[in-house]
Parts: C-alpha cells; sequence; structure tokens
C-alpha cells in the first residue's frame, strides 16, 4: 500500500491538472475576445459581448497579427487538451478504492469550478446564445417563434447581438420554452440575457455530469470516475457548455438522465424526458427511439405491444403539449428541415442548388438507422448508446452542412456512457479525436468582407 504522502501527491497533481485546464479555458476565451484588424473567424464571433462584460469586470484584451492569433489558439487547444489527456490517464491508473473516491471529488469540485468560472467569462465564440433569447422573446409576447424571423423583433436591445435575424428558430418546442425561461430570468439587457442563459446551461451541464457518473456505475466494474472526467473536463464540452451556452448541454442533460430512469425501471418517466429532451433539439432522437425499441423488445412476450403502446402513448401526449403552443401546420417544421435541406443557402444571397442537398447521404443515415433498430432490438445487451453515437457523428459529418464544434458533442457523450467494449472504446477515441479537430476551427481566420 502506497503512503498517504504518496497517495496526497497524486491527487494534488489531479488537481494542478485541473487548475491548469482552467486557466488554459481562461486564455483561450480572452485570446478570442478580439481578432486582428480586418480579419474575422471562420466560425463567426460575438464581437458585441466583449465590451459589455468589460464594463462589468475588466478583462486583460490582447490584439495580435493574424499568425500569431493562429499559432496561440492552436497551442491553447493542443495544451488543454494534452492537459486533460495527462489528468485523465493519471486517473484510470489509480487502483485504490479510497484515492479513487478522493479523485472523484476532486474532479466534482473542480467541474464546479471551471462552469462558475466559464460563466462569467464573456461567449464571444459563438452568437447563438441571443438568437436563443430572441425565440424565448417572441415565445413570451405571443409571436411564433417557427414562422417569424428574429428581425420581427426590431428595436430589440438584444437583436444586434445576434446573427441570423432573418431566420426564424429551428429548435425544438421544449427548448423554446427553456429559452423564454432563461430570457426572462436575464432581465432584457445584454450582460444579464448572456449570464442568464450561461448559467442555466452549466446547471443542465452539471446535471449530465451527474448523468455520466449515474450511468457508468457498475458498468463492468467501473465505479464512472473515468468517463466522468472525460466528460467533465473534456475541452469542447466546457468552451460549448458553459463557456457558450449552447443547448447541446440541454439536449444531452434530458437524454441522460432520461436514459438513466429507464434503465432503473421508471420507463414512463424516463421515456418522457427522452421524447422532450428529442424537442430540444432533434440530435437526440435517434437515442430516444433505440431506447424505445430496447425497452419494448425487452418486455415479456405478451407484453410487448402493450409497452410500445404506452411508450407510444406518452410521447405522442408531450409532444402534442409541446407543439400545440405554436403548431400552424407542417411549416411550424421548415426551420429544422431547412438546415437539412438548404446548408449553406441559409446565410442569405447563396441559392440552395440540388448539389447541395444531402440526399445521397440521408438515404444512407436511413439505411444505418434501420439496421441500428435491428440491433438494439436483436442484441443480448444495450447498444443505444453507441448506436446513436455513431449516428449522430455521421449525421454531422455528412448530412448537415454547417459543421460547428459543438455539434460533435452529442457523439462523443453518448460514446463516453457507453457500455465499454472494444467497439465502443474505439468509438470513444472517434469522436474524442474529432472533438479535438473541431476545436482548431476556432482559430482560423478570413479577411473580413467589410473592410
Amino acid at each position: 500500500m502506497d503512503s498517504p504522502r504518496a497517495t496526497g501527491l497524486r491527487i494534488a497533481g489531479i488537481a494542478g491538472a485541473g487548475l491548469l485546464l482552467l486557466a488554459l479555458l481562461a486564455a483561450f476565451f480572452l485570446l478570442h475576445q478580439q481578432w486582428p484588424a480586418g480579419w474575422q473567424p471562420v466560425l463567426g464571433a460575438a464581437p458585441r459581448i466583449a465590451p459589455v462584460f468589460h464594463r462589468w469586470i475588466p478583462y486583460p484584451s490582447l490584439m495580435l497579427e493574424p499568425a500569431s492569433f493562429r499559432r496561440a489558439s492552436v497551442l491553447l487547444v493542443v495544451a488543454m487538451w494534452a492537459v486533460y489527456a495527462a489528468a485523465v490517464f493519471w486517473i484510470g491508473r489509480l487502483r485504490d478504492a479510497h484515492e479513487r473516491k478522493q479523485a472523484l471529488a476532486v474532479v466534482s469540485a473542480l467541474c464546479l469550478v471551471m462552469h462558475v468560472a466559464l460563466v462569467l467569462l464573456p461567449p464571444v465564440l459563438s452568437t447563438d446564445l441571443f438568437f436563443y433569447a430572441l425565440s424565448g422573446r417572441m415565445t413570451l409576447s405571443g409571436l411564433n417563434p417557427y414562422l417569424a424571423p428574429l428581425d420581427t423583433l426590431a428595436g430589440d436591445p438584444l437583436l444586434p447581438y445576434a446573427s441570423w435575424q432573418h431566420l426564424p428558430s429551428h429548435y425544438g418546442p421544449a427548448f423554446l420554452w427553456i429559452a423564454a425561461a432563461a430570457t426572462k430570468l436575464g432581465g432584457g439587457g445584454p450582460l444579464g440575457t448572456a449570464l442568464a442563459f450561461k448559467t442555466v446551461t452549466a446547471l443542465f451541464n452539471l446535471v449530465a455530469c451527474w448523468a455520466v457518473l449515474r450511468l457508468c456505475r457498475g458498468q463492468r466494474d467501473e465505479d464512472g470516475l473515468e468517463p466522468l472526467a472525460l466528460y467533465a473536463w473534456n475541452p469542447l464540452v466546457l468552451v460549448e457548455s458553459a463557456g457558450n451556452a449552447h443547448s447541446e448541454a440541454v439536449m444531452l442533460s434530458l437524454a441522460l438522465v432520461g436514459a438513466l430512469l429507464v434503465r432503473r425501471g421508471r420507463i414512463g418517466t424516463g421515456w418522457a424526458a427522452l421524447v422532450v429532451s428529442a424537442a430540444t433539439k432533434y440530435l437526440s432522437g435517434p437515442l430516444a427511439l433505440l431506447v424505445a425499441v430496447r425497452t419494448v423488445a425487452r418486455a415479456e412476450r405478451g407484453r410487448r405491444l402493450a409497452t410500445a403502446g404506452k411508450l407510444a402513448g406518452i410521447g405522442g401526449f408531450v409532444l402534442v403539449l409541446l407543439y400545440l403552443p405554436f403548431w400552424r401546420g407542417p411549416a411550424v417544421l421548415k426551420p429544422a428541415l431547412d438546415i437539412v435541406f438548404k446548408g449553406r443557402a441559409l446565410a442569405g444571397g447563396v441559392a440552395a442548388v440540388p448539389q447541395d442537398r444531402p440526399i445521397a447521404a440521408l438515404i444512407v443515415f436511413a439505411v444505418l438507422f434501420a439496421g441500428a433498430v435491428v440491433l438494439a432490438a436483436r442484441s443480448s445487451r444495450d447498444l443505444a448508446f453507441e448506436l446513436s453515437a455513431a449516428l449522430a457523428t455521421y449525421f454531422v459529418l455528412f448530412v448537415l452542412w454547417w459543421r460547428m464544434p459543438w455539434y460533435f458533442v452529442t457523439g462523443l457523450t453518448l460514446a463516453l456512457v457507453a457500455t465499454p467494449t472494444r467497439t465502443s472504446r474505439a468509438l470513444r477515441l472517434v469522436t474524442l479525436f474529432v472533438a479535438l479537430l473541431a476545436m482548431f476551427l476556432y482559430g482560423m481566420l478570413a479577411p473580413d468582407p467589410r473592410v
């Protein structure tokens, strides 16, 4: 048995790695507050919100030349992932149960600290939270955010902070109600709104961290520590949840909690949570359907039809409840379908041509999904997470025209909570590698056409 001093050094090393990761995350956000004159990020950014945060807290600011900016961004990404990988590797080598319990406390505490710190930093990497807020404002005011574009709210103080002002909302109705609540909490101004959405998203992501731990405990004698560290300290997950307040954290927390409830035998409540998740952002839809297929397949022979009917009834009731206030016919679904079929044409000024429409990729996705349904129903073990992780990653890579870094969080998360097998471990490595590559996109610059 190791001495208490050796144990203390190992735990201190893990804590030190977490603090270093936090410092690198803060440096990453501070670097992206201001990009070189005459240039703009390829992914887009939120330049107007940084000065608002500066008036609240005087953050340091640094102007770099384009080449230096790119190098600094890439180096920070590499450093974050190197520290993250080293910490997870170190955690994985702990064998003593008491030591692992201490490590769990450190990982959990620093996860909370990281979320608090990132909430207080300006969300300069994306304007999406203001898109959410304006959709929430429409929901509160009685306008239909599926039929009216954002610029219907001309004169709203949040409108200058949002991009895609000519588009209606393409998010599910569950998220519109969550966005409405966060918008109300934010008080109407840009600073309050940003803090409200970042706080709400951080809280949802902390719930997702808890669900990851609970889902992975007991799988092949695991205590859930490594999957928790892989998720809770993942740089992309942190940047896109508490950092940028993207909707993936909301969707995934509902999906993971729903799957956990189903696993614990609370099938009706868990299935309802999975449906709400899919009605937040549709990318978790395959997981919800595969969990349903698995649940029906595992029911007793004489109970399968009744189980399927129960799930269909619950799912239909939840969807009607969520969509009814907004439903004006199929036009309500058009914004989400446009994301798939029009792609870059949504930016305005570009015609959507047949070659841009991912028909072949969608056919392949349908075939893959059909195969996933068969596997989920016939396999002796639960494949829902790894199958849905593969489907989500395929959809983002080959169907969507916009391959934003935060889109890859879904596949990564679902791969992390899959039952550990050779296949799921390989999928975990693939999704982690894709997430790393996606973060390099933040440092890519293009000449600003306005200059």
